[in-house]
C-alpha cells in the first residue's frame, strides 16, 4: 500500500502551484505524498511523517491472532434486549435547565 513518502509541513505559508491555484500551508496539518508539485523547490518547508503503525494484508499474515467481539450475554428472567414498556418513560425529557421569570 506505500506509494511513497509522506511528508508535513512544518511552517505556515502560501504557495502557489504551477496551475496558478494557492495552497495555504498549516504547520502539522497539512500532508504531501512524495512527487506532489507542491514539494518543488520547498522541501525545506516540510519534513517526511512519521509512520507509526504499518497496516498489513491479511493474506500476508494468516497466522496473526483475529480478534473476536464478546458475544453478548442473554438478559436475566427472558426479558429481550433493548428498550421495553417497564422502560419507557411517561413523559418527553427534556435537556438542560428550565429559566422560569421572576416577579418584578
Amino acid at each position: 500500500m506505500a506509494e511513497g513518502k509522506i511528508f508535513v509541513a512544518i511552517q505556515d505559508g502560501l504557495c502557489q502551484l504551477p496551475d496558478g491555484n494557492y495552497v495555504t500551508l498549516k504547520t502539522g496539518v497539512t500532508r504531501v505524498r512524495e512527487g506532489h508539485p507542491l514539494l518543488k523547490g520547498r522541501a525545506s518547508m516540510f519534513k517526511e511523517l512519521d509512520v507509526h503503525y504499518e497496516l498489513e494484508d491479511a493474506r500476508s499474515a494468516p497466522e496473526s491472532k483475529k480478534v473476536v467481539p464478546k458475544a453478548e450475554e442473554p438478559k436475566a428472567e427472558g426479558k429481550p434486549a433493548g428498550l421495553t414498556s417497564d422502560d419507557a418513560p411517561t413523559a418527553p425529557q427534556r435537556r438542560g435547565r428550565r429559566v422560569t421569570k421572576t416577579g418584578d
